[in-house]
């Protein structure tokens, strides 16, 4: 069976179980398409054609040319409890309450994604009962404990049959598990590879889809620069499009965010609180 065949945001029992991959798994190939080329005027249009997720924030929408872009990979990272999971909670909230291609689906790796602060933030916006339960039935959860799971969740997306209606992937955090679970000197070619592959796969559902991907991070300690610098390396440098930090400042719940880099999108600064109702 499928692993999206019992997926209906109308139906009340959406939790969908993924199997365990054997120890020896293969990486499934996905068939190749026929190659094409689009003119630069026409991948243009087209970009036009499926507007940005909002962040909910009039001035971060600005700085980011109007929100989370579909069809790339965005990445935010930052130190622990900075606030990565909440931006990516407002972002799944934003998109599932959206008409245009509702459904999100969230990929948890650290067990952070707790419904409950979904509506938190929706009460903020005086949304109603119904429209609460609405945006909640369009956001798929997978809760996944080990990397083989994770790669095998996201291979499985390409299958689903109402794919044209997904907005969003977000994985919180994409490195977490292997990083984890592929520690020692020896793994580390094995998981850099993986760590790309899965980028690969993501890239190819939001370029083929205009789905946007949202990717949280983890920090590591640059002691030569010292300073924090997000893990993954050079293949998570060259494998999203967009790169966002958030920092914690001084005192209280002042967040700086920064573009970081983006093919076309300036890099800045703007300062935010993190409150009840997000990021604001």
């Amino acid at each position: 069976m499928n692993l999206f065949d019992k997926y209906s945001p109308n139906k009340k029992n959406t939790e969908i179980r993924v199997g365990t991959v054997e120890e020896n798994f293969v990486l499934e190939e996905q068939p190749s398409r026929e190659i094409v080329f689009k003119s630069a005027s026409e991948i243009l249009e087209d970009s036009k054609l499926s507007q940005p997720i909002s962040t909910g924030v009039s001035g971060l929408n600005q700085l980011l040319h109007g929100g989370i872009e579909r069809g790339s990979i965005t990445e935010v990272f930052g130190s622990p409890t900075v606030g990565k999971s909440q931006f990516a909670f407002q972002i799944t909230k934003n998109n599932s309450l959206g008409k245009y291609k509702p459904i999100s689906i969230f990929i948890d790796t650290e067990g952070t994604f707790k419904p409950q602060r979904i509506v938190q933030m929706l009460k903020h916006q005086k949304a109603s009962q119904s429209s609460t339960k609405d945006v909640l039935d369009n956001i798929m959860v997978f809760s996944v404990s080990n990397y083989k799971d994770q790669i095998k969740v996201v291979q499985s997306i390409f299958q689903m049959p109402n794919l044209e209606n997904v907005g969003l992937i977000v994985i919180d955090s994409l490195t977490n598990l292997f990083r984890a679970q592929l520690s020692s000197k020896s793994q580390i070619i094995r998981r850099q590879q993986l760590i790309n592959l899965q980028l690969s796969k993501l890239r190819s559902l939001a370029q083929r889809n205009k789905i946007a991907v949202l990717v949280t991070n983890q920090v590591g300690m640059d002691y030569q620069a010292q300073r924090n610098i997000p893990v993954g390396g050079n293949i998570l440098a060259h494998g999203v499009t967009h790169r966002l930090q958030i920092e914690r400042m001084d005192g209280g719940n002042k967040r700086l965010f920064k573009i970081v880099s983006s093919p076309f999108i300036p890099e800045g600064v703007i300062e935010l609180r993190l409150t009840e109702q997000g990021l604001i």
